[in-house]
């Protein structure tokens, strides 16, 4: 762990094994494994953890027998376990603890049924993790950050490198939800803002403004994505991203729940819009902004939180913060922009047209008055461009997000890329 650092030569924990007549030899290491710590492998059936025996490395110097409850609480005592220490040792900043296990074994929990584990002729997932000990020394603490699953089910007596579990899910998460918010909803949402006044006449053959097609179907997509997104990663991880312990770290479940619920309202809401003429239409309009606002901004929010959760390791969080930063910033740029042409136009408007009327124009009831609000080819040549920034912007986040490694500090890692080739270049 991390996943594939055997290659980088990047493992902060290591477990190695090998037959040994009818045993196994087991070796667990941990780098900067401070006291009151641990580092564990566990067998499970299933991949997630939950009803699965927990061998547990103390403080680099002694071994620790649990089991971990379907609840995913961990409690010690288990029986019938015939663990053999090896002894420990300490080299290069790494604390190793060392034993052997019968090939057959059977693990009595406390209250539950004896678990018999054939760890040669079965085939186990392997799940490793590290963290601090209890208050009492004798318990697991939650370790919401350094865990990680082998990819599949491994034969113990294979001499194959073990992968860590496919991120594939995970990454399609986050470029659809890359799609639907940093792409589609910002173009969308300016469109609704900023361009009600423009395009005027051009209507379609359902007779609805430009602006207003584009709108709705800019928003269809964020929808579609936003909910599929978030099914995936539900049936990825279901409800574990919900627990308190990791919530307490993690705030990016809670956040993303927020955003999907105001992404179902907005539609619904939109659906039973009043018409423009009755007198509850003021309320629909300041309720479906705020709905809309609410739901962009926690998208936001859980994106850029997204890059400290343990899940999308292969994220560099530093790095990733900052390009959600800089498309923040354009985006708050982009709208002072638009805000600031809106009141010149509506200004250089009323003093064209005179103060009769000037309302109508402006909030669109004035079927008569067809034309632009003033600025219309300056409002046009904006959105190109900043349209064209979203979705160019957004392809190159989807891009990291798909080429993204372990191991590096940042996406444009070139110095760690450099030192590894005069490495390499030294070597032979």
């Amino acid at each position: 762990m991390p996943a594939d650092c055997v290659s980088t030569g990047s493992c902060t924990l290591l477990v190695t094994y090998k037959t040994n007549g009818g045993k196994l030899d087991f070796a667990i290491s941990a780098s900067n494994m401070p006291s009151g710590s641990f580092a564990a492998l566990a067998f499970s059936d299933d991949g997630k953890m939950g009803n699965d025996l927990v061998l547990a490395c103390v403080d680099g110097s002694s071994m620790l027998t649990t089991w971990n409850l379907p609840q995913k609480s961990n409690i010690p005592g288990v029986e019938g376990i015939s663990l053999e220490s090896l002894g420990t040792e300490i080299e290069d900043g790494f604390k190793t603890c060392t034993f052997t296990l019968n090939e057959q074994i059977t693990a009595a929990p406390p209250d539950q049924s004896p678990v018999q584990f054939d760890l040669i002729n079965s085939r186990q997932f392997l799940l490793l993790a590290a963290g601090s000990m209890s208050a009492s020394g004798e318990l697991l603490t939650y370790h919401s950050q350094n865990k990680l699953a082998s990819a599949g089910s491994v034969a113990l007596k294979s001499v194959e490198p073990v992968g860590s579990a496919t991120t594939v899910l995970i990454r399609v998460h986050g470029v659809l939800m890359i799609i639907a918010w940093m792409a589609s909803a910002s173009c969308g949402m300016m469109l609704a803002r900023y361009f009600k006044e423009t395009w005027k006449g051009s209507q379609n053959c359902f007779d609805k403004d430009r602006w207003f097609v584009l709108h709705v179907s800019l928003m269809v997509v964020t929808l579609v994505c936003t909910l599929v997104g978030g099914t995936i990663i539900f049936s990825d991880r279901g409800f574990d991203p919900f627990r308190a312990a990791f919530l307490k770290e993690y705030q990016h479940p809670v956040v993303g729940a927020i955003c999907i619920i105001f992404m179902i309202i907005q539609p619904i809401m939109a659906f039973f819009r009043p018409h423009p003429n009755e007198p509850s239409r003021p309320i629909f309009n300041w309720a479906h902004w705020f709905v809309g606002n609410a739901a962009y901004g926690f998208g936001l929010i859980a994106i850029l939180m997204a890059g400290e959760l343990p899940a999308a390791s292969f994220l560099p969080s530093d790095s990733w913060s900052l390009l959600i930063l800089i498309f923040i910033g354009v985006h708050v740029l982009n709208h002072l922009v638009l805000i600031v042409q809106r009141a010149w136009a509506k200004n250089a408007t009323a003093v064209e047209a005179g103060c009769d009327g000037c309302e109508d124009v402006f909030n669109g009831k004035n079927d008569t008055k067809r034309n632009d609000l003033k600025g219309s080819d300056c409002r046009v040549g904006a959105v190109i461009i900043y349209v064209f920034f979203y979705w160019v912007y957004s392809v190159v986040m989807i891009a990291l997000i798909i080429s993204a490694t372990e191991g590096k500090e940042g996406f444009f890692d070139c110095e760690s890329s450099s030192a590894e080739a005069e490495a390499e270049a030294e070597a032979e």
